[in-house]
């Protein structure tokens, strides 16, 4: 294997095969898309890489924000549990007042009653 491409490499120089010789216009050519190839495929490379880094910050800056949300999110849960533990206080403290004005209300209709008797 190896040592065919070899003689074949050597008869491109000295054209001393019944191959006919590549002229040095057809090597130059060859060898500039070559060049032009590894061009292409370097900025290629560094494309990717630059998208790469761009998906790393990309992915932190995710990763944080989520976790920031999952902060807030278990500081909404807490505020809302003590907001209606709030409630329920409230609440009881309505119905204590509300009976003691009805309880009033009736102390005062009793003594009116009793007064108009």
């Amino acid at each position: 294997g190896n040592q065919k491409s070899l003689k074949y490499v050597n008869h491109l120089f000295r054209g001393d095969s019944d191959k006919p010789a590549i002229d040095s216009a057809e090597l130059q050519r060859r060898e500039q898309a070559i060049i032009d190839q590894e061009r292409k495929l370097q900025k290629k490379l560094e494309d990717v890489g630059r998208e790469a880094a761009a998906n790393r910050v990309e992915k932190r800056r995710l990763s944080t924000l989520a976790k920031s949300l999952e902060g807030r999110e278990r500081q909404l849960a807490i505020d809302r549990r003590d907001f209606e533990e709030w409630c329920e206080g409230q609440r009881a403290d309505v119905a204590v007042w509300r009976e003691n004005q009805e309880e009033k209300i009736r102390k005062k209709l009793g003594s009116v009653e009793r007064k108009a008797k």
